[in-house]
């Protein structure tokens, strides 16, 4: 994948890199003498990644590492301007070497997303592969990167080369790239009805293909601020496909925000929501059946979130759509917005995988742009539900 510091499809990034502190703990050695070392041998030669200093905006890195996660909005510094950055991640649990015991891996799926998000959002993925002492590769992992290897065989020019997204939120469960005039929109979950809405998009589209399917005949239409792309019944891919937008020129976008329909509600479903998390992410969006959900919600940190437009104050009565099994029933969640917080628990669905709506309370909105959060208040290590949707009903 392209990175950060320059690689691309033809030209692949090599470097050493110097450790000079194993510890994963971030602290600030601005004024010890290994920083000076390491700031003295690099000098203009070289970069420094913010694991020399503590990993906050502003630090003196050249490049942030977020460790096993992916943040939501990529790695911005103070005045929110996006910096250089990759993500390290393991492709089993958590182990960075070889772990004989380890029985949990990141799936094919998982990995492929997982790159398009990193690179979505300007970053680059680290992708670690402990090797056996031998120095084998175990078969997990091969499995694995061969699979990214064949969907990029297909899909390499929506990777490489690219920049992130001008849409920091899209309606549908996918993500976005960019090169040149070229839009690439990558779409996990294919739409029902043909229809895929690109919201916000003010360039003319001159020409729309699905790669790797150059038969396929795709159509444009404008609807408003937003483009609707007409797309073939099934996807090319089940994991990732991608479509590709011809602009008259860079995207120019106007931000998207989950907006109340003309009864004044407000649906958030996980298609536009962020994870924001940190160390040790292990909630997911995933997709099923038509049902896009977050998953493996066992950490109190990782949060999902909504852009919402609220045109006017008041109460609404707060919907949770999701799975949850018999044992799950009574858990405790939260839903926060600039007007408040309100507290509920969970109810048995029957399942995890059956979806029913359950109302928690009332919940009173200030107006104006925010974010509204939901919040998992179980203990770390339980899953509280499957995630669906979050309806937000005014209250008259």
């Amino acid at each position: 994948c392209p990175h950060p510091l320059g690689a691309s499809k033809s030209s692949p990034f090599f470097g050493a890199r110097l450790d000079l502190n194993a510890s994963q703990t971030p602290f600030d050695v601005q004024t010890q003498p290994k920083a000076k070392f390491a700031e003295s041998l690099i000098e203009r030669t070289g970069l420094i990644n913010d694991r020399l200093y503590k990993r906050e905006p502003g630090n003196k890195a050249d490049f942030g590492t977020p460790e096993q996660f992916v943040p939501a909005t990529g790695v911005l510094d103070p005045s929110g301007k996006s910096i250089l950055w990759e993500s390290c991640v393991t492709i089993n649990g958590d182990s960075w070497g070889f772990n004989q015991y380890e029985t949990e891996f990141k799936t094919e799926r998982d990995l492929i997303r997982m790159l398009v998000e990193v690179v979505s959002k300007g970053g680059n993925l680290l992708l670690n592969v402990g090797p056996r002492p031998d120095g084998t590769i175990q078969e997990e992992f091969v499995q694995r990167l061969r699979a990214m290897g064949r969907w990029m065989d297909v899909y390499g020019d929506a990777i490489y080369g690219t920049t992130g997204s001008p849409c920091a939120r899209l309606p549908f469960f996918g993500r976005a790239t960019v090169k040149d005039s070229m839009l690439y929109l990558h779409v996990f979950e294919w739409p029902a009805d043909g229809r895929l809405r690109v919201p916000g998009l003010r360039n003319a589209v001159f020409k729309a293909t699905l790669l790797g399917a150059s038969d396929a005949k795709l159509t444009t239409e404008r609807d408003g601020n937003d483009w609707i792309i007409r797309l073939p019944k099934s996807a090319p891919d089940a994991t990732a496909s991608v479509v590709a937008l011809q602009l008259d020129g860079s995207p120019q976008v106007v931000a998207y925000r989950d907006r109340p329909d003309e009864a004044g509600v407000l649906s958030l479903t996980m298609a536009s929501a962020e994870i924001k998390t940190r160390f040790e992410q292990r909630a997911k969006k995933e997709n099923i059946l038509g049902h896009v959900y977050l998953t493996k919600w066992v950490r109190p940190d990782d949060v999902p979130s909504w852009n919402i437009a609220v045109p006017k104050a008041g109460a609404y009565r707060v919907e949770l759509t999701y799975g949850a099994s018999k044992e799950k029933k009574g858990l405790p969640v939260a839903v926060t917005a600039k007007g408040g917080e309100l507290a509920g628990v969970t109810e048995d669905t029957g399942d995890d995988q059956v979806f029913q709506t359950h109302a928690i309370g009332t919940l009173r909105l200030a107006a104006g742009d925010q974010v509204l959060q939901m919040r998992s208040k179980a203990a770390a290590g339980v899953a509280a539900m499957n995630l669906e949707s979050v309806r937000l009903v005014p209250v008259r």
